[in-house]
């Protein structure tokens, strides 16, 4: 039953990440085969940067997902930084991610709940109406 809880926990967790990231453009897909849940990003809002510092951004991805699924560990099958079309990520969950998860149960709701991107970064951006 705790297995199932703890997937449970991850699909949610993870969807809410796919949520945020698709709520600042980047299209992203969460899709789960067997143990591994694989993330794509069909868009990359870092690409004017990607040259200089693609690397440096798939690692603060990377970071990130751990932060919220735990100890996992990361696979880039594809990456925008190797001038592939899109990220393709598989995650793995590792047995370290399991103690984890058993640790937070009480407190993931809180822990995990992310705020819209309406907020003060986009409540100022003004439209651009060339030259006007």
């Amino acid at each position: 039953m705790e297995e199932i809880i703890n997937t449970l926990l991850r699909a949610r967790r993870l969807g809410q990440l796919v949520q945020l990231l698709n709520d600042y453009g980047f299209f992203a897909s969460l899709s789960k085969r067997g143990a591994k849940c694989i993330i794509e990003y069909r868009n990359c809002v870092f690409e004017d940067i990607i040259p200089q510092f693609g690397t440096y951004i798939c690692k603060i991805d990377e970071i990130v997902v751990k932060r919220i699924d735990g100890h996992v560990n990361i696979k880039w099958m594809k990456r925008t930084a190797n001038w592939d079309k899109k990220c393709i990520s598989i995650i793995l969950q590792s047995e370290t991610s399991n103690q984890h998860n058993r640790a937070d149960l009480d407190t993931d709701t809180y822990k995990y709940e992310f705020t819209s991107p309406n907020t003060l970064q986009n409540k100022y951006r003004h439209s651009v109406h060339g030259g006007k």
